[in-house]
């Protein structure tokens, strides 16, 4: 993957793992470390197929890193994310959890609505009220104080309910965890 990770963590005491795997964020999704488009590195999105140990219900759940350079990369990335996601359900009635560095903004419209078209985001839709930090809506810092883009997702389908979501700075010994916020939500079956 030259170095490209999305990793899924799951707790296996609770799920079951039935299936996953990766695909490349390029023309030729199948070809292992490929660049698509005008992007400028490899990009992928890794998914999992779980089922609940205890009320055999089940969620498919995919992680995704967009490019951060090319925009036509990010567009044709939603458009092949939301085909492959698509293909992956097929006929089943799982529900579903699309997450990751997107890195396009939601005016950004031909990203955000080749994704909106398929799933809702789960900011939009949260029972709560969501919680930004300080009054703010962003999630990239790039090891700053504030805040500048808005560029990282959770969305979900029907089957689910999206009861809180929020942005959270993690800072331990004044060291950021990560360039951008964590974004967290809590989800549950309708």
């Amino acid at each position: 993957t030259k170095g490209e990770a999305v990793p899924i963590f799951y707790r296996a005491d609770k799920y079951v793992k039935l299936g996953g795997g990766t695909f490349w964020l390029s023309e030729t999704p199948e070809v292992v470390a490929s660049v698509g488009w005008d992007a400028d590195l490899t990009r992928i999105t890794s998914w999992v197929r779980l089922e609940d140990k205890e009320s055999s219900k089940r969620v498919l759940v995919f992680n995704a890193h967009f490019d951060h350079i090319g925009k036509v990369a990010r567009q044709q990335s939603a458009k092949l994310l939301s085909k492959k996601a698509k293909e992956i359900i097929g006929d089943d009635n799982d529900a579903v959890i699309v997450l990751g560095d997107l890195n396009f903004e939601r005016s950004d419209v031909a990203s955000y609505e080749a994704l909106t078209s398929l799933f809702n985001d789960a900011r939009s839709t949260t029972i709560k009220p969501f919680e930004g930090i300080d009054g703010k809506e962003y999630t990239y810092h790039g090891y700053f104080k504030e805040p500048t883009e808005d560029i990282d997702y959770i969305f979900v389908n029907d089957k689910l309910r999206v009861n809180t979501f929020k942005y959270v700075n993690v800072i331990k010994d004044g060291i950021y965890s990560s360039d951008h916020l964590s974004v967290i939500s809590n989800v549950e079956p309708k």
